[in-house]
């Protein structure tokens, strides 16, 4: 059995800091007497130990990335692009016949808020900072609550479908009577996993706008299947389900709990998760690319 678990972070990241779920669950592994450490360097990477890609950018850099290949076993070590061109499946395009209501993003993860943090902190970050004070249709990022919905393609901007920043997806909420929005979370850690349903005033999931939660007791095939076809070993996806049918929105390898740090038994839910980094350790044939069996908490 292992005892070290190395976390792979960039060197421009902040990792203790950072809310990030990964803190909470270094936590429960140390608790365990596991030596946990966070590493930087990325030269440095590699030994007998596992490893944990936590690259908090959507494309991980390619030095990163081969740098990672050093660990016999490192999770996440195939997740090297997030980008909503990658893993969405509701992207528009001008001309492909789609007539209904459009929600323009970020083709970045998080908003593109990761990549411009960087930006600014290198040579002529001030070129990045000032793109990203022009109008919305010129940027690199926008605020989640800035992403815009119309009510079909024709009415985008048609600067939009020029910036390769943006990108223009089927706006396919889960809503209810009361004009509210459900948008559900599945954290999940090998085999262990976590589904929580937010009620919200907005389609995209924005913490202040978040007005209550629930624990799911299960996850859609489809949304499992497209964890497997990702290559995910741990991380969150967010989905809802649209006339029956679920849609995944977004994907996260360096997930924040957010709001699911209100809920009574969040530590539990935290031990929970945990488990799931055993397999890699005991050295057995860890789940590379998804669970083989379901493992979600169930709702009380």
């Amino acid at each position: 059995m292992h005892d070290r678990i190395d976390i792979l972070i960039h060197e421009l990241d902040r990792f203790e800091p950072t809310p990030y779920v990964l803190n909470d669950l270094v936590a429960v592994w140390r608790s365990w007497g596991l030596d946990v450490r966070v590493q930087r360097d990325a030269s440095a990477w590699g030994g007998p130990g596992v490893g944990l890609m936590h690259v908090d950018l959507t494309r991980v850099p390619r030095r990163h990335a081969q740098a990672a290949s050093a660990y016999r076993r490192c999770l996440n070590g195939r997740v090297l692009d997030i980008s909503k061109r990658v893993i969405s499946g509701q992207i528009v395009r001008r001309g492909d016949g789609y007539t209904g209501p459009v929600i323009v993003k970020t083709n970045l993860n998080y908003a593109g808020g990761k990549e411009l943090e960087h930006a600014v902190r290198r040579p002529f970050g001030f070129l990045a900072k000032a793109r990203n004070r022009l109008p919305w249709v010129f940027r690199s990022a926008l605020g989640k609550k800035e992403y815009p919905v119309f009510v079909s393609p024709a009415k985008v901007p048609w600067l939009v479908w020029l910036n390769p920043d943006l990108v223009a997806e089927r706006f396919l909420p889960e809503t209810r009577d009361d004009g509210r929005f459900h948008v559900r979370t599945w954290f999940f850690l090998g085999d262990r996993d976590i589904c929580v349903k937010y009620v919200m005033k907005r389609p995209v999931a924005v913490g202040s706008d978040i007005e209550g939660l629930s624990l799911e007791d299960s996850v859609p095939e489809l949304i499992r299947r497209r964890r497997h076809e990702l290559g995910f070993d741990y991380g969150k996806f967010d989905y809802a389900i649209h006339d029956g049918v679920p849609v995944l929105f977004d994907v996260n390898k360096t997930p924040s709990a957010g709001k699911l740090r209100t809920h009574p038994d969040f530590p539990g839910l935290m031990r929970h998760l945990a488990e799931g980094i055993r397999p890699w350790l005991d050295g057995a044939s860890a789940p590379r690319h998804g669970p083989s069996t379901p493992g979600s908490v169930r709702a009380d």
